[in-house]
């Protein structure tokens, strides 16, 4: 008799070879990496679009949700397919 296998979530799987292999999650599950040079500059990878933009407020759409951005003079920079740098002041960034 053969033994049933457990069906995972497509997710859940990428996320356990992720963590066999070493590999961090954000280049096999698709999440978002962020990178904070101090206040006034964030880089963002793996991003899925702009939902909102104005100098007060950026909102970006990822696979896990809603990343937002909350300052003052936000200017986009170095936008491109799935990253962006944002700079000005940065009061802060919240997962929604």
């Amino acid at each position: 008799m053969r033994k049933r296998q457990k069906h995972h979530p497509p997710g859940e799987r990428r996320e356990g070879l992720a963590r066999t292999l070493g590999m961090p999650g954000d280049l096999l599950l698709d999440l978002p990496c962020l990178r904070c040079e101090g206040r006034t500059r964030l880089h963002i990878d793996n991003h899925r679009g702009v939902i909102e933009y104005t100098l007060t407020c950026l909102r970006l759409r990822t696979s896990d949700g809603e990343i937002r951005i909350e300052g003052d003079k936000l200017l986009l920079r170095d936008y491109g397919y799935d990253s962006v740098a944002v700079e000005g002041r940065i009061d802060s960034v919240r997962f929604c």
